[in-house]
């Protein structure tokens, strides 16, 4: 798996439960994570600071996801 894009809002789990457990794990530690959420400024800080790459706002735009993934990748592998 080379990056995961994460919904902050699934039915049955929590995004940023999901990332911190992410985090948490040994093997997908420096996993690359976009978070996307049509929630507010708080919600995309608390997914910064529990370290997500990068954070949408929905409705996501296609290009401008594709772009966020190669920005992301690129960031990582250098």
């Amino acid at each position: 798996m080379d990056l995961v894009i994460l919904d902050v809002d699934m039915p049955h789990l929590d995004g940023l439960g999901v990332l911190e457990e992410l985090r948490a794990q040994v093997r997908t530690a420096c996993l690359p994570v976009i978070m996307l959420t049509a929630q507010d400024g708080e919600t995309e800080e608390k997914a910064r600071d529990l370290g997500a790459n990068d954070y949408l706002g929905k409705p996501v735009q296609t290009r401008s996801l594709l772009g966020r993934v190669r920005a992301v990748l690129k960031r990582v592998s250098s």
